[in-house]
């Protein structure tokens, strides 16, 4: 079994020190686990393919066994989350108290992501709705 196709990665752990797992949907395959070999040290093959919630162009074929392996991975649509916090006076700067807001921030900012993502599995992305004319 061997196929190509949009997919939206669910999660990544790791398998041993230079290999990882993925989680992924595929809207024809439906939910599937496969090893990138390799994967966490190729910037070749999987380039910002392997982060959660990323919408990749996957190259799967099936290994010696049953399991599936990654060939190569491109990177369609991803999410980046960034954030910060500060103060007036730096003097009355607390690290705790900045990083407990920032991780508010973000978690909010993920739920907004999930949302976005809820959309995609429902209703698909059409590229020519998505265009602005100028």
């Amino acid at each position: 079994m061997e196929f190509s196709e949009k997919v939206l990665v669910l999660r990544v752990g790791t398998f041993r020190e230079a290999d990882c797992w993925v989680r992924f949907f595929s809207p024809t395959h439906g939910l599937l686990t496969a090893f990138a070999f390799g994967g966490r040290r190729s910037r070749k093959r999987f380039c910002g393919c392997l982060d959660q919630l990323s919408l990749v162009h996957f190259r799967v074929s099936q290994g010696r066994q049953e399991y599936l392996c990654l060939q190569e991975g491109t990177l369609i649509n991803g999410f980046e989350l960034i954030e910060g916090s500060s103060c007036v006076d730096p003097k009355n700067y607390d690290e705790e108290l900045g990083t407990k807001i920032c991780v508010i921030r973000m978690r909010n900012e993920v739920w907004k992501l999930l949302g976005f993502v809820l959309q995609w599995a429902k209703k698909g992305i059409k590229p020519e709705e998505n265009r602005l004319e100028l």
